[in-house]
């Protein structure tokens, strides 16, 4: 190899890790594998659920099971990231989604599962998740230094692997493997959790809360309503927060009815709506790609309120489209302004969140970002329902109207340059 050869070399292995966080490549790793498969599980359980009952009903109650969780447990996972060695709980949790989907398909395999049992697997499987996400979310920033550039170009990667593997691969591929036989992409689901355990486990820097509290019911709570207060005395993050409920509110208003409308005024059918689908997955991966790029040019501020408006302005696209290909396009745009503003908006939080609150915090952002997705999906079913499937679209394009003219107001230059006081919060 010429010395030509090896510098291109070194200069992609820049590109592709983090400039003094050795430790990201096993996170980038293991993250990504576990994120291969959730994707798989995400289709896998609904799939095992239909061959065993016909009910809609039924099938659905395993899916909302699935993401019961959230609203649950995303405030207890924050205080628990917040008092635990957090890369001990995320291989940890690791090995528990491995057993549990090993034990499902032993189940499987030997032709005892029920639609109870799929329950109970959906729900303790979301809550590994949960206490995953938020310990990975809150090893972040001590990863990288607390450096903003660092962060944003590692949740760059983070989030463009997640599109990949989470969105874009493992739910074909499981659905592949189902075809074959049920019992395959459950065997795939939990060698990827032990691959993502044992990289995490080559990870060498302390990540160990400082001051850690001894876990009690009456502490959990405390700990909770400390974060609360912190995150609500926090202009800039209460507003992020604000941002990004919002933001799904109004997602999850159009697409909760987006099947029916691309079927009923562009004849698209199952096979063109996956497809829509993907051209969305494709702008993410884009934009996940880009987004650093983007902060860097424009300014962390106006690319949150760039991003909203292109967001608003899709969805009002959408609702006067008339050419088939317009959704498609349309797609792959929004799907691009969301994880640019998603990579912004999550870089923001955890540079300006102290460590020790970063578990709590975002267990806050989490509740209230996932809160918001069963009512903007009930508010768009029932404004279709009564006005038309068009009046969904231009719901949400008022509401992203609404929210860019909001970052306006509240997510400024000052605030984001402002250094947090002697308790961290921003003046």
């Amino acid at each position: 190899m010429t010395s030509t050869e090896r510098q291109a070399g070194g200069r992609l292995m820049a590109r592709l890790f983090i400039q003094g966080a050795p430790d990201f490549r096993y996170l980038w790793g293991a993250s990504t594998i576990s994120y291969a498969g959730d994707g798989m599980s995400a289709v896998v359980l609904p799939l095992l659920a239909a061959t065993l009952s016909s009910d809609p009903k039924v099938v659905a109650a395993v899916v909302a099971v699935r993401w019961l969780p959230w609203v649950l447990f995303a405030l207890p996972a924050g205080a628990l990231a917040d008092s635990w060695n957090r890369v001990r709980v995320m291989w940890i949790c690791d090995v528990v989604r491995a057993a549990l989907t090993a034990a499902l398909a032993v189940t499987v395999l030997a032709g005892v599962v029920t639609i109870p049992l799929l329950m109970v697997a959906a729900f303790l499987l979301t809550c590994a998740g949960i206490l995953f996400d938020s310990s990975s979310v809150a090893v972040l920033p001590k990863m990288t230094g607390r450096d903003p550039d660092r962060i944003r170009a590692a949740n760059s990667r983070l989030m463009t692997s997640q599109t990949l593997t989470l969105d874009f691969l493992g739910p074909p591929l499981g659905g592949l493997l189902f075809g074959w036989h049920r019992v395959f992409p459950l065997v795939g689901d939990a060698l990827s959790y032990l691959v993502s355990a044992a990289l995490l486990r080559r990870m060498r820097g302390d990540y160990r809360v400082p001051n850690p509290r001894a876990m009690s019911f009456g502490t959990v709570r405390a700990s909770l309503a400390e974060g609360l207060r912190w995150l609500l005395g926090h202009p800039l993050l209460r507003s992020l927060t604000v941002l990004s409920g919002g933001g799904n509110l109004a997602n999850f208003a159009q697409s909760s009815i987006l099947v029916l409308f691309v079927g009923q005024f562009f004849g698209i059918g199952p096979v063109g709506f996956s497809l829509l689908l993907a051209s969305g997955s494709v702008g993410a991966f884009a934009g996940g790609l880009a987004a650093p790029r983007i902060d860097r040019l424009l300014g962390t501020a106006p690319t949150i309120r760039l991003t909203l408006l292109i967001s608003c302005g899709g969805s009002l696209l959408l609702g006067f489209a008339t050419a088939t290909w317009m959704p498609f396009a349309i797609v792959v745009l929004t799907g691009f302004a969301v994880t640019v503003r998603n990579v912004v908006q999550v870089s923001l939080r955890q540079s300006q969140t102290p460590d020790e609150m970063l578990g709590r915090v975002n267990g806050v952002h989490r509740l209230v970002t996932y809160g918001a997705i069963p009512i903007g999906a009930a508010a768009g079913g029932l404004l279709a329902a009564s006005a038309g499937l068009r009046a969904a679209m231009f719901l949400a394009a008022g509401i992203f109207a609404a929210l860019a003219l909001f970052a306006t107001c509240t997510v400024t230059a000052a605030r984001i340059t402002s250094q947090p006081d002697e308790e961290g919060r921003a003046p």
